[in-house]
């Protein structure tokens, strides 16, 4: 957990990704600086291999390795990926899909 007013500046190794029904594949890694000068805090969720939200139009929003969650008060989340972008998905959703990483906790806090 990232506690209120700190900054966090962290080293990723980044993927781009092809996502297909069975597998998803890495096929090109870098590097980049996540920086939180915010008082939110974040939770690491980079156990996971992707993070999709399904509406009830079945529309999806997929995530790709996402690395920290803020959940605020009313149920919105603020998701950021190893990419580096930054996501606001605002309640709405049915429910949320993800994956683990090859030997990683499922659940993990």
């Amino acid at each position: 957990m990232i506690a209120s007013g700190q900054w966090e500046v962290t080293r990723y190794s980044i993927a781009v990704m092809l996502r297909t029904k069975a597998s998803v594949r890495v096929i090109k890694e870098r590097s980049i600086m996540m920086n939180n000068a915010t008082n939110l805090e974040f939770t690491d969720i980079s156990n996971e291999t992707y993070r999709e939200y399904v509406y009830q139009d079945r529309k999806k929003l997929y995530i790709p390795l996402p690395t920290h969650l803020h959940v605020n008060k009313i149920g919105g989340h603020r998701v950021l990926n190893e990419a580096g972008r930054s996501y606001y998905i605002a309640p709405g959703w049915l429910w949320i899909e993800w994956e683990a990483k090859e030997g990683k906790p499922n659940f993990a806090k």
